[in-house]
């Protein structure tokens, strides 16, 4: 693989900066849990236990813990915003608008990675911030969440994930490079029930089993 890279550098006329250059290492695992050293050219690679790519956290024990707790922290510290507005005396309309561009999107970024994996526990840690915000935005007359999202018209987060994880299966499904990922399942014609549309991937772990593509394969399944 490094070879390939240093071939790719080398004929876009590119230099490799090993000093910055990180390496990790997916390993669920606990038992032989050890950080190896690797080198290249020479050069010794940092071998990284965790990072940011693409506003994404990444661990190497594949676990959303991380991620989620940076999103939760960033978008409860975006709430101040709400509560200043609301004593300014702003229209609900105005609240809700802020909030969806301010706190919602933070809390959906890269929806499509991370939703799969994560634990019941931080589902509602997630949830907690919206709750927060109707809060603030309905003031007195916020009496429970579920009431509140019929006030407001508005959906769960965990329901608004199910639909845009929904929506990119469907573009990935058309899509010429990405629709590769899905293995269209023969059907039988003495199968009288019903037939899935794509195999599902055969996962001897849970956290396989929840992974991203296959539960896009899911999703096009039960549609």
């Amino acid at each position: 693989m490094f070879e390939k890279i240093q071939q790719y550098a080398q004929e876009n006329k590119m230099k490799i900066n090993y000093k910055k250059t990180k390496l990790m290492l997916f390993n669920p695992g606990k038992t032989r849990d050890f950080l190896p050293r690797f080198t290249f050219n020479g050069d010794e690679l940092e071998v990284i236990e965790e990072t940011k790519l693409l506003g994404i956290i990444l661990t190497n024990d594949l676990s959303w813990s991380s991620h989620v707790k940076y999103m939760v922290t960033k978008a409860n510290k975006k709430l101040w915003a709400l509560r200043r507005l609301k004593r300014l005396g702003s229209k609900t309309t105005d609240l809700l608008d802020v909030y969806f561009k301010q706190v919602r999107g933070i809390l959906e970024q890269g929806v499509q990675i991370w939703h799969p994996g994560i634990t019941n526990i931080q589902r509602n840690k997630i949830e907690r911030v919206q709750k927060s915000a109707l809060s603030i935005i309905l003031g007195q007359n916020y009496k429970s969440y579920n009431r509140a999202l019929k006030t407001l018209k508005l959906e769960s987060l965990f329901v608004r994930r199910e639909k845009l994880c929904k929506t990119f299966a469907k573009k990935c499904e058309v899509s010429p490079k990405f629709s590769k990922w899905f293995k269209r399942k023969v059907k039988n014609v003495t199968t009288r029930g019903k037939v899935n549309k794509y195999c599902e991937i055969d996962a001897r772990t849970a956290r396989f089993e929840n992974s991203p593509i296959n539960f896009l394969i899911k999703l096009l399944n039960n549609n």
